[in-house]
């Protein structure tokens, strides 16, 4: 079946109507396993690409792929009733459709693989780790869906892979290079800093909440904040959206709204006026902090260093008593990534807590590390883990099985990466354990210094 979907779009000013024919989504699929999904780049990649960008003073360009689903051809035959309004089409005939048209179930994935046919043909490499990277000696190309970001250091060679594209589709060229706005990621670029940060999303949440004029909070989250879990779900509070609003300006460019996420989260299946109140102190933060982004400056050194810092909270659930694991991942001093996340486990100790905490982070620098040692010659070994545990530093470093005996065997593969030399863990102090940030909530003064550690700052300076 398919139907017509009208818009009206403001473009340069001007109001204009568009129509758009789709399919209505009651296709069945073909067999139990088959793909049909677009994968979309990570976050994590765009802010190594960034990273590496202020490092070597790349140019950056955004294109966007206008009716991108109508550049690919199907894959396998699709019949489908023509639209309302279509003249002439005898009664019982059917449209055989010849593009991947929007509606279908198989259309991102067809229009990826066409995506990465034609780059291939440009002698583009794709990355094994992250699918969505693609580079070949001068250029890289990063893609969510219909959205291409270029990077490069030579401003022709961009403009020269732009013509090629114009064979293949139909552009939208973004001209200005200085500042961008991709996926709602506002990216504002000087020579030696770029910073990230998205200030016009955070206007838009506060103002779909009723929050423009709310008071101001110093911290997302009060220090040793208890909720009690609750079976029902009032849904007078759309307490959901709001999780869902929040996480993607936490993916994005704030890590300082990552243990919020994580603690809010835990309540998405049943939560009251409590919950509720308590969520919004988010916003309240929010609304002093919207001009806040990530700050990315070109390091001294030409070699890439990878360094992290970890943490966890032993036990601090009261009601399962599961710790709570947090970390930061660095491209030299660039923040790249970071996690909070409550353990699927039940730590013994602090140390076993602390542990847990190192494979998660360790699983995410080897996902880093594959991704550099593909695009560049200048990423050197070994990754720096800063711990704030010594107990946990020597279980690492002497093999120790008293203690760790019961441990799964799956958190002891960071023991065989410090032994391969790829990883190095070193004593942090808790006062300088930036990861603190990410397990907890934390005071005023303290919150207010980790945030700073974070490169979040107001200005591109």
């Amino acid at each position: 079946d398919s139907r017509w979907v009208f818009t009206r779009k403001i473009i340069d000013g001007t109001s204009t109507m568009k129509a758009r024919l789709v399919a209505r989504g009651f296709q069945l699929p073909v067999m139990d396993d088959e793909v049909v999904y677009s994968p979309v780049a990570r976050m994590v990649t765009l802010r190594m690409l960034l990273a590496l960008a202020v490092e070597n003073n790349f140019e950056i360009a955004q294109l966007d792929v206008k009716s991108a689903f109508l550049s690919s051809k199907l894959d396998e035959p699709v019949y489908m009733k023509p639209p309302d309004g279509l003249e002439k089409v005898p009664n019982g005939f059917v449209c055989k459709l010849m593009k991947s048209l929007y509606g279908l179930r198989q259309s991102p994935k067809c229009f990826n693989d066409f995506v990465d046919g034609k780059l291939t043909e440009l002698r583009f490499r794709r990355s094994l780790i992250d699918p969505c990277l693609y580079f070949d000696r001068d250029v890289f190309i990063l893609i969510w869906v219909d959205d291409f970001l270029l990077f490069s250091k030579s401003a022709s060679k961009i403009e020269k892979v732009k013509r090629q594209l114009k064979h293949f589709f139909e552009l939208k060229d973004f001209k200005s290079t200085n500042k961008i706005v991709f996926l709602g990621l506002e990216i504002e670029k000087k020579e030696g800093v770029i910073k990230i940060s998205q200030g016009l999303l955070i206007e838009k949440i506060l103002k779909h909440f009723n929050m423009t004029e709310c008071n101001i909070k110093k911290v997302p989250v009060e220090p040793k904040i208890v909720l009690s879990k609750v079976d029902e779900c009032d849904h007078r509070f759309p307490y959901r959206e709001l999780v869902g609003s929040i996480m993607y300006v936490m993916l994005g460019t704030r890590p300082d709204l990552c243990y919020a996420i994580s603690f809010f989260g835990r309540f998405q299946n049943g939560w009251n006026e409590t919950h509720w109140i308590q969520l919004k102190n988010v916003l309240r933060y929010l609304k002093g902090t919207r001009s806040l982004g990530m700050v990315y400056r070109k390091s001294s050194s030409p070699m890439i260093n990878v360094s992290a810092y970890v943490d966890a909270d032993f036990a601090s659930d009261p009601t399962d008593r599961k710790s709570v694991s947090g970390f930061l991942i660095r491209m030299n001093q660039n923040v790249i990534c970071w996690s909070s996340k409550k353990q699927n486990m039940v730590a013994l100790s602090s140390t076993e807590a602390e542990y847990v905490a190192m494979a998660s982070c360790a699983m995410e620098c080897l996902f880093v590390m594959q991704v550099l040692e593909e695009i560049t010659p200048n990423f050197v070994f070994p990754v720096i883990l800063y711990e704030d545990n010594q107990s946990c530093i020597k279980m690492v470093k002497t093999l120790e099985t008293k203690r760790s005996k019961h441990v799964d065997v799956k958190y002891h593969f960071v023991r065989s990466l410090v032994d391969e030399g790829k990883f190095k863990v070193i004593y942090k102090s808790t006062d300088q354990q930036v990861a603190d940030i990410f397990t907890k909530g934390l005071s005023v003064v303290k919150f207010e210094r980790f945030r700073k550690d974070l490169n979040l700052f107001c200005t591109l300076v």
